[in-house]
């Protein structure tokens, strides 16, 4: 996601607001997922089926909940469908900064970087995609495959990836170009987030990324 916003807040032209755009943002993330809790673990309750599956919820819950329900193959077939474009266009905008990287790092054209790229996203999810069938008795230090595939981005990559653009942007980036690059109208917000984000954003992530590898 952060990587996904970094890409997309690179191509974002100067005079978009980014404090504005993150705003909107972030309110849009939190009510569609607010929203589509209480549409889906009512749903998962009254089926009397496990809400703790993690990623296995959508694979292999919800399925079982869709065949038990009254027009579910057609429900199903649209969630999934629906599932489908978002994952594609995540992997399209994950995918542009490795674009841009090979063709100017090793002069590739873009065409073949994009397809080299695609190649390796899907073996990578071959990979997720058998991990909760064929290969789910397969084991990594005594955690299946599946877990593992969840664990690592989630609890370890995720919170440390953040930690580190927190601590590199509020104690190295120099403050006058971060306003800059922000475009926050007034000192007094610039200021705000500034503080916010060295001396509470920091600790609450190192906070996070504890929590979740120890737990």
């Amino acid at each position: 996601a952060m990587a996904g916003m970094m890409m997309f807040g690179a191509y974002l032209p100067r005079t978009v607001s980014i404090g504005k755009s993150a705003l909107i943002i972030v309110t849009a993330d939190t009510g569609v997922a607010l929203l589509a809790g209480l549409v889906i673990f009512p749903f998962v309750f009254a089926n009397g089926l496990d809400p703790g599956e993690g990623t296995g919820l959508i694979f292999q819950t919800l399925p079982v909940a869709f065949a038990q329900m009254p027009g579910g193959f057609f429900i199903g077939i649209l969630f999934f469908t629906l599932l489908s474009v978002a994952a594609i266009t995540s992997v399209v905008g994950l995918c542009e900064p490795l674009t841009a990287w090979l063709v100017e790092k090793f002069g590739m054209q873009r065409r073949g970087a994009a397809l080299t790229l695609g190649i390796v996203a899907i073996l990578f999810s071959t990979v997720s995609i058998l991990s909760y069938n064929a290969w789910s008795d397969v084991s990594v230090l005594g955690a299946s495959l599946s877990t593992l595939i969840d664990f690592v981005p989630n609890q370890i990559f995720l919170p440390l990836g953040g930690l580190l653009i927190a601590i590199f942007v509020g104690w190295f980036v120099s403050a006058g170009t971060s306003a800059d690059e922000l475009g926050l109208t007034g000192e007094t917000a610039f200021d705000a987030w500034y503080q916010v984000l060295r001396f509470l954003v920091v600790p609450v992530v190192v906070l996070i990324f504890v929590t979740g590898v120890s737990g």
